[in-house]
């Protein structure tokens, strides 16, 4: 198997740590964003978005993460959002984005309100590390919530109708006392080889 992670950052280091966590389970490339024109990702079983300092407010940055869009709207393999990959594939499918009601740094509490693969053996509640100050609302009509945040209502989401999820939070930022981001990845490359 192998997942193609697409690094939204400025700086490279800033998605080694998911590199590192993903390449525990899988082979793995890393791509820039502005790289996707060269990259064909029917090569891979999975695709990974990364999080990202840039906002999708902005129209510019709209224009500049258009082959990415592009990429989550074509694409047949699973595909994992997170933090600004998540709100990409939110405004994707149409989706709003609002500030939120603070800057949300560190483990937070989700509740879990939809079963899913993704989600398997996190039960009720899941801890998951947060780094963001924006959030999905209005939630296109495309798109589904499996969990809900500690102060917001979309921590992750599912499309619908193909294995596109998001996810909020951070899951390649775990620790031994908050697990559950590693369930997360585990969970989402396997949906890969069953694919």
């Amino acid at each position: 198997m192998k997942a193609l992670i697409v690094n939204n950052y400025s700086e490279e280091w800033r998605v080694e740590r998911l590199y590192r966590e993903v390449e525990k389970l899988s082979k793995a490339d890393l791509v820039k964003y502005s790289s996707l024109v060269y990259t064909d990702w029917r090569d891979y079983d999975v695709i990974i978005l990364s999080g990202s300092q840039a906002d999708l407010v902005q129209g510019r940055n709209l224009v500049r993460f258009r082959r990415e869009l592009e990429l989550v709207r074509e694409a047949e393999v699973p595909v994992l959002g997170i933090c600004f990959g998540h709100q990409l594939i939110g405004r994707a499918f149409g989706s709003g984005l609002k500030r939120a009601d603070k800057f949300y740094r560190g483990f937070y509490r989700a509740r879990i309100v939809k079963e899913d693969a993704i989600l398997s053996g996190l039960g009720k509640e899941a801890w998951f590390y947060e780094s963001h100050g924006w959030v999905l609302e209005p939630l296109a009509e495309a798109l589904e919530v499996l969990a809900e945040g500690d102060g917001y209502r979309v921590e992750c989401i599912k499309h619908r109708e193909r294995p596109i999820y998001g996810i909020q939070a951070h899951p390649e930022r775990y620790d031994r006392s908050h697990p559950e981001g590693a369930t997360i990845l585990r969970n989402f490359l396997a949906l890969g080889k069953d694919f």
